[in-house]
């Protein structure tokens, strides 16, 4: 990630890279790269995985407000204007 911060973004048209096999592990893998983002900075890009990580229901998004990761982000007004309005979760 730190050589490639779009390498979770990019698609490729050679095979399958991996697959993820639920939308709760969807919404988990999305958490999870908000996270990685936010810890190296990369505010835009973790508020865009948060935002898609509770848009496909992730249940543990109150996480967002006890992990150090997002120290940062949890200063940002952008993030308090996310965690306000609650993106629904969009069902299959």
């Amino acid at each position: 990630m730190n050589l490639d911060p779009d390498v979770f973004s990019q698609v490729s048209h050679v095979g399958v890279a991996g697959q993820i096999s639920s939308p709760e592990d969807q919404a988990h893998f999305a958490y999870l790269l908000a996270k990685l983002y936010a810890k190296d900075g990369l505010t835009d890009r973790s508020l865009e995985c948060l935002r898609r990580a509770m848009e496909e229901g992730y249940k543990n998004v109150d996480e967002v407000y006890k992990d150090d990761e997002f120290a940062t982000l949890r200063k940002d007004p952008r993030f308090a204007q996310l965690m306000a309005s609650r993106p629904i979760a969009i069902s299959e």
